[in-house]
């Protein structure tokens, strides 16, 4: 199945283009809803697809792979095709961080920290928190 996904994505659709939903794949395919999940899956870890939750599965832009680093966000979805957004849901003082956290911050033990809570949007979608 995720040959035959592989093959579809190749072409018959391009980079942003919806993929069908499971269960046209399901009967198109001849395969339980299950497989197609997988699949899919398999897909969207490699990054042929993107997954936007409440819109679907779409062809990536191009395979991205994300290094965990603080600034990589709007790179990441820019490179995938999507225009990156972010709200800012709550900003405060935070309780000073353990000791190896405020090393780790370099900030002075006992010194407060500030804690930032961002909802992260790509084409205005929720992507994560």
């Amino acid at each position: 199945m995720r040959r035959q996904l592989q093959d579809l994505v190749a072409t018959m659709l391009r980079p942003g283009d919806a993929l069908l939903g499971e269960r046209q794949l399901e009967e198109q395919f001849g395969v339980s809803r299950i497989t197609v999940r997988r699949a899919i899956s398999d897909l969207v870890q490699d990054g042929a697809l993107v997954r936007i939750k409440g819109k679907g599965t779409f062809v990536s832009h191009g395979l991205v792979r994300s290094t965990l680093h603080l600034a990589s966000f709007n790179e990441d979805m820019r490179a995938a095709g999507f225009e990156p957004s972010t709200r800012v849901i709550n900003a405060s003082t935070a309780e000073p961080p353990a000791a190896a956290a405020a090393e780790h911050l370099g900030l002075a033990a006992g010194e407060a920290a500030y804690q930032v809570r961002r909802l992260r949007l790509a084409n205005g979608a929720p992507v994560s928190v």
